[in-house]
């Protein structure tokens, strides 16, 4: 999905996808893994594992990045 502020940080992103991130904490109460990807309209991406009460930014290889 695309992402209005491509650079906020992530507590707001949480403010701004909390409805898809319910969503997602569905699946991942479930099962391993849930993640959400965001698109600025430039094509920059960024994305996140989504847990059961957290979300963690991760790199394209999936590894933990510090925000």
């Amino acid at each position: 999905m695309y992402a209005p502020k491509i650079l906020a940080g992530i507590p707001e992103l949480v403010e701004y996808y909390t409805k898809d991130l319910a969503r997602l904490r569905l699946i991942a109460r479930d099962a391993a893994v849930a993640k959400l990807w965001i698109r600025s309209r430039h094509g920059t991406w960024r994305f996140f594992l989504v847990t059961p009460s957290a979300l963690v930014e991760i790199d394209r290889e999936g590894r933990s990045v510090l925000s």
